[in-house]
C-alpha cells in the first residue's frame, strides 16, 4: 500500500511540473512542448490509476476529488491544447513562432 501511495504522489507531482512547463513552453512557441505534454499526460494517467487503486481501500477524501478535477483538466488541455502530442496541430503552441 505504501509503494502505491509513493507512486501516486510522485507521478502526480511530475504531472503537475511537466504540464506546467509544457504550457509555458507552448505559449513561448516551443515545439518540444508537445513531447513534454505527452510525458506529463502519461504521468497523469499513472497517477490517476494508482489513485483509483488507493480508493479501493479508503473512503473518498476531498483531495481525491480535487485530483480528479485536475485529471479532467489535464486531459482536456492535452486533447485540445496540445492536439494529443502533435506539435503541428497543437493550438497552444503559438503559430507565429511555430516555424522558427
Amino acid at each position: 500500500m505504501i509503494i502505491l501511495l509513493v507512486i501516486h504522489i510522485v507521478t502526480m507531482i511530475l504531472s503537475l511540473l511537466l504540464m506546467a512547463v509544457a504550457t509555458v513552453a507552448g505559449l513561448a512557441g516551443k515545439r518540444f512542448a508537445a513531447i513534454l505534454s505527452s510525458t506529463g499526460m502519461a504521468m497523469t494517467a499513472i497517477g490517476g490509476l494508482s489513485g483509483g487503486l488507493l480508493l479501493l481501500s479508503t473512503p473518498l477524501p476531498r483531495e481525491c476529488v480535487e485530483l480528479s478535477l485536475y485529471l479532467a483538466a489535464m486531459t482536456a488541455l492535452y486533447i485540445f491544447g496540445f492536439a494529443m502530442g502533435d506539435a503541428d496541430d497543437a493550438r497552444l503552441i503559438r503559430s507565429s513562432v511555430k516555424n522558427s
